[in-house]
């Protein structure tokens, strides 16, 4: 997967600006509110079809304009591809001059992991963050599961408009009790096969950053009673369970209390919470575990690693931390985005390997090839 070019109009504080890359590592430098991030969030949403800054499509559109246009090409298993996508008054998507089916065709077409500062706290920071961390995971790892996640939202969110409504019946309740049985159980079993894969890599991942070797490993904190082998028929059988019992309280709340929209997970140390016990360095060492294990899975299954973006990352590492990290992504063979205001702290990482660009108020220039 090489990202070649990409092409920004309107989009954020770029108004007209073309970037070509370089196939392993491109370096953004400049300071605070310039547009570093913005790069990175353009690609990232040319993965995703969403950002993951803002829930508004109108905050990525320049100011006083009605739309905005990202426009990219890139090489993947030999193929050239090229992605038109518009947002605002004439918004639509094309690949390769032609409308894509979403699910089919586009959707997991450009794989991208992120790597924020503010992942350094997911481990300490709520249910539901840590939820929208799992299903990006799965779906980085399955793309073809991005229907299986959206219907079940979608199935919560109908139940839960119902819910709180007055003059729907059980009958009417029990018809998404049934839809939420069936593929809550599915997602369920997704989960649990993601986090017995990661675990497989976790220990030596962790070792590898840390120089300890204490076991890492994640735990999936279901709402209902399982087990981590429970086929999918067991799992939907507790569902139902639990939805039988918390029915007087759903009505009485208005939301669904049973399901895995209520789930969590958990890093531990051994029998040490990380999020609860673990130090700032533990933090830090396990998310970068977790990154790199991510990486290892994905280049198993297709053949090379996932673009990487890091954003401003070596904010929130230590030293000895962001060298583990950036050695460790000198030994991938994949291509690589990082923004930064301290380019002394990460060229020397990547000397002759790749490219830099400083950004100055929405306007992006090589500096060193």
């Amino acid at each position: 997967m090489f990202l070649q070019n990409i092409h920004l109009k309107n989009f954020r504080n770029f108004q007209n600006e073309n970037l070509n890359f370089h196939p392993r590592f491109n370096l953004i430098i400049g300071k605070n509110a310039q547009g570093k991030t913005n790069i990175l969030e353009a690609i990232y949403y040319l993965s995703y079809l969403n950002s993951f800054r803002t829930s508004s499509k109108k905050d990525l559109i320049y100011y006083q304009n009605e739309e905005c246009v990202l426009q990219a090409q890139f090489l993947k298993n030999g193929l050239s591809y090229n992605i038109n996508h518009s947002l605002g008054k004439q918004k639509g998507l094309k690949l390769n001059g032609k409308k894509p089916k979403l699910y089919d065709e586009y959707l997991g077409l450009v794989p991208v992991l992120l790597f924020e500062p503010k992942d350094v706290y997911l481990f300490r920071d709520s249910p539901g963050t840590r939820r929208k961390f799992l299903n990006r995971a799965i779906f980085l790892q399955k793309p073809e599961l991005v229907r299986l996640i959206r219907d079940y939202e979608n199935i919560v969110q109908q139940k839960n408009r119902l819910l709180k409504e007055s003059g729907f019946g059980d009958e009417h309740i029990e018809v998404w009790n049934d839809r939420l049985v069936t593929v809550g159980a599915k997602l369920m079993r997704e989960r649990l096969d993601w986090i017995c894969e990661v675990n497989g890599l976790l220990p030596t991942e962790y070792e590898n950053v840390s120089g300890s070797d204490e076991k890492l490993t994640l735990v999936y904190k279901a709402n209902v009673v399982c087990e981590k082998n429970d086929d999918e028929a067991t799992l939907a059988t507790r569902i139902n369970q639990a939805l039988s019992e918390k029915r007087n309280e759903e009505r009485r709340r208005g939301e669904a209390l049973v399901g895995p929209h209520r789930d969590d997970w958990q890093v531990c140390l051994y029998d040490r919470i990380v999020g609860d016990f673990g130090s700032q360095g533990e933090n830090r060492s396990a998310i970068i575990a977790l990154k790199s294990a991510q990486i290892h899975m994905f280049e198993k299954k297709f053949g090379e690693p996932p673009l990487f973006l890091l954003d401003d990352v070596a904010s929130e590492l230590d030293p000895t931390r962001e060298k583990s990290l950036f050695e460790y992504l000198r030994s991938t063979q994949g291509q690589v985005f990082i923004s930064t205001t301290e380019p002394a702290h990460v060229e020397p990482y990547f000397c002759g390997e790749g490219t830099s660009f400083l950004v100055e108020a929405g306007k992006g220039r090589v500096v060193v090839n």
